[in-house]
């Protein structure tokens, strides 16, 4: 993060001091983070003592707590900053349904910690990015029933929630 530390994610969140390698435990049983392109924020997912997932940003010079983000239902399995900053997406993987586990893609605005908006029911999200404007994310997905699924290629203008979906196979 800077000349002093370096963080690391096992099952648990943690930064390290470069010079003494001393751990600093940042928090338990987490999921997945990331760091901003400008490195003052890292967002991770992590299950609290109450057994209940969440997401937060903290700022990275001191791990304060910068923003607790709107609550999901469904574990996240992958976040993603947006390259201007403002923005961080997330891979859900939500509930049962009989089948399968659906995944979601969603949104968070990072000023605000509020879900700007999402996509649902995917049998998987292989991969995704977002573009170098911040303003849509191009999705490899796979959507379709349990035994016949087909993949696609989405890009997806999440501010506007408007979807082009190309069929690869």
């Amino acid at each position: 993060i800077d000349q002093k530390y370096v963080i690391s994610l096992s099952d648990v969140l943690s930064k390290w001091e470069i010079n003494s390698g001393k751990e600093i435990l940042i928090s338990d049983y987490c999921m997945d983070m990331d760091l901003s392109p400008d490195s003052k924020y890292v967002a991770f997912s992590y299950i609290n003592k109450s057994n209940e997932l969440e997401c937060k940003l903290l700022k990275s010079k001191n791990f304060s707590e910068y923003r607790q983000l709107q609550k999901v239902d469904g574990i996240i399995t992958d976040l993603l900053f947006s390259p201007d900053d403002k923005y961080l997406a997330a891979r859900v993987q939500n509930k049962f349904n009989g089948s399968y586990y659906p995944m979601s893609l969603l949104t968070w605005v990072v000023d605000n910690g509020k879900i700007l908006n999402k996509l649902n029911d995917f049998i998987g999200l292989n991969d995704l990015c977002f573009s170098q404007d911040s303003k849509s994310i191009l999705i490899l997905a796979e959507s379709g029933e349990k035994n016949y699924t087909t993949t696609d290629l989405i890009f997806w203008n999440f501010i506007d929630n408007k979807k082009v979906v190309n069929k690869i196979d």
